[in-house]
């Protein structure tokens, strides 16, 4: 098999109308992502909110809104389909895709890359990405060695050697441990014996090591497609004239799930606005019909 990790280090500030001003979604008085006008004032993830507006007083803010992440997430498995019918999730941020066979349908994978990258982008998120045999390996790589490409375990092997343990999210008590023993990467940590590794940091480090490697099966939960698929997009101003509402109905129909070419569904899209002293009502679209 071979797994495709989409991560979406953005989708905290994404999820929410975008700004050309500095700003920043925070969680329990924390920066957890900013935009590029807060990074050039100096902000960056991981600072203290007082810290923050210290560094940049007219940062603008929004609380983190884990619920809303988490339907974004769905309708991003959604769009995957456009390139795979096996998806899982993998909160917070991030999705896994098995294709193996996607990478012969789109021509290799640089172009699998190229056109994921590219619909991704189109509608307004940042996306890392990484391939691997195992799809916990292809996790780990695309947040701490994005656009790495590793179609075997040899290569794969490599690849995770080299990662810095402070990247792959590692339970605070494991890391610690490493860090107190001297080792900053993940070969290091290869390099040990396992039967002292288990002593010293537990079974559960073992088994997500050996699920990483491959050693032992890693299943993923499918995602379930929804029988209906459901969009919202909040513009980040007042819109006068129709012609600016071109590129928001791009995102959205490039969002919606095209399962039509496998469930011979028919598509139908309702906009709807609403005016400042009026509202209009909504215009069904029809998309596709079935055959």
């Amino acid at each position: 098999m071979l797994w495709l990790a989409l991560t979406f280090p953005q989708l905290p500030l994404e999820i929410f109308p975008s700004r050309q001003t500095p700003s920043a979604v925070i969680s329990r008085e924390h920066v957890v992502a900013c935009n590029t006008s807060a990074v050039a004032g100096g902000v960056v993830p991981g600072m203290r909110l007082g810290d923050a507006w210290a560094m940049l007083p007219t940062l603008a803010i929004d609380e983190r809104n884990v619920a809303l992440e988490a339907e974004r997430l769905q309708s991003l498995a959604c769009w995957a389909g456009n390139f795979t019918s096996e998806i899982s999730l993998a909160p917070p941020l991030s999705l896994l895709l098995e294709v193996q066979g996607s990478v012969r349908l789109f021509g290799g994978m640089e172009r699998l890359f190229a056109q994921v990258r590219e619909s991704c982008a189109a509608q307004g998120h940042v996306c890392q990405a990484a391939l691997a045999p195992t799809p916990r390996a292809a996790l780990w790589l695309a947040t701490a060695a994005p656009e790495s490409r590793c179609p075997d375990s040899a290569s794969m092997h490599v690849a995770l050697a080299a990662l810095p343990l402070a990247a792959l999210g590692l339970p605070r008590k494991v890391e610690s441990r490493l860090t107190a023993f001297g080792i900053r990467r993940l070969g290091e940590v290869l390099k040990l014996p396992r039967a002292g590794l288990g002593k010293r940091l537990g079974s559960d480090f073992l088994i997500e090591l050996a699920r990483v490697l491959g050693e032992i099966p890693d299943p993923q939960a499918r995602f379930v497609f929804p029988q209906q698929f459901r969009h919202r997009l909040e513009l980040n101003a007042r819109v006068e004239d129709a012609g600016r509402l071109n590129f928001a109905a791009r995102r959205l129909i490039l969002s919606m799930w095209l399962a039509g070419r496998v469930a011979a569904a028919c598509f139908n899209a309702c906009w709807s606005w609403s005016l400042t002293v009026e509202r209009k009502k909504p215009i069904p679209v029809v998309l596709g019909f079935p055959r």
